[in-house]
């Protein structure tokens, strides 16, 4: 008599992920992420300019000193950073429709941003540093594709 052949293998369950999920904790480490990065990078320049013979009035001008001042700088460089851990999170809770969990994440971030930076009168650095947000997102989805 026939026996279909037997193992003592197991299936493993994949989950096939939770969009809202992925998408409201990318854009927690965002906003988050970013908003606490600037608090403590502007409270470390501070205190150090202040401690190097800077007064009180010159720190709001060594603070926005321009696009390639060291604060600008820093701050461009770690939030990138955050970004780029947001889009990989997002991933990794995004089973299933990755790409469209990412970028809606993006433009619910960049969204928000936005109304938090009304005041900001620069349209064109708006623009750049909403490409580089984006840019950095995609990769670190692109990373968490990678490493599966």
């Amino acid at each position: 008599m026939y026996e279909p052949p037997s193992s003592d293998v197991e299936l493993i369950h994949q989950d096939n992920g939770n969009s809202v999920k992925a998408i409201s904790i990318g854009v927690l480490i965002e906003i988050v992420g970013s908003t606490a990065m600037g608090v403590i990078l502007g409270t470390l320049f501070t205190v150090y300019h202040l401690q190097h013979g800077a007064t009180a009035e010159q720190i709001p001008g060594l603070l926005t000193g321009g696009v390639l001042s060291p604060y600008y700088l820093a701050v461009i460089t770690l939030g990138t950073g955050i970004s780029i851990i947001a889009g990989y999170i997002c991933a990794k809770y995004s089973v299933k429709h990755i790409i469209r969990d990412v970028i809606s994440m993006y433009v619910i971030t960049i969204v928000i941003m936005s109304l938090l930076n009304l005041q900001s009168e620069n349209i064109a650095e708006t623009i750049v540093l909403s490409l580089i947000s984006l840019a950095a997102v995609s990769f670190g989805a692109y990373l968490k594709s990678k490493r599966n």
